[in-house]
């Protein structure tokens, strides 16, 4: 969990540092492709997923009530009937951690782990 938080801290320093809109374009093409859900802990795959599509439409087994996605600095805000919802990500090549915006009472933690589908 440590690493996560240390990987997100880079994260959000890597974009302070860098212009909006080249961050923003990076990010949404980091996003883009199928994304299988895993245990946080055991990183074990759940048999969820997440699929984000260029343009910013996106299937998920894991959100439902949300078929959008709009990529805003340090923010993925998903949209839909279900309303819209903000969190905080860190991509890579491998992997995606979303965090909820809201305050989280789970001593657990709230994040969500995925791994790309290859």
């Amino acid at each position: 969990m440590k690493r996560l938080f240390f990987a997100f801290a880079a994260f959000l320093f890597i974009i302070s540092a860098c212009r909006k809109d080249k961050v923003t374009d990076f990010a949404n093409q980091m996003l883009i492709g199928t994304w299988n859900q895993v245990n946080v802990t055991t990183k074990v795959p759940t048999g969820k997923y997440v699929k984000m599509f260029d343009g910013g439409g996106m299937e998920s087994t894991v959100m439902a009530g949300y078929n959008t996605y709009e990529v805003k600095t340090n923010q993925l805000i998903f949209k839909g009937s279900s309303g819209t919802a903000a969190n905080l990500f860190v991509v890579s090549s491998d992997s995606l951690y979303i965090e909820p915006l809201a305050a989280c009472t789970d001593v657990n933690g709230c994040g969500t782990l995925y791994a790309r589908q290859k």
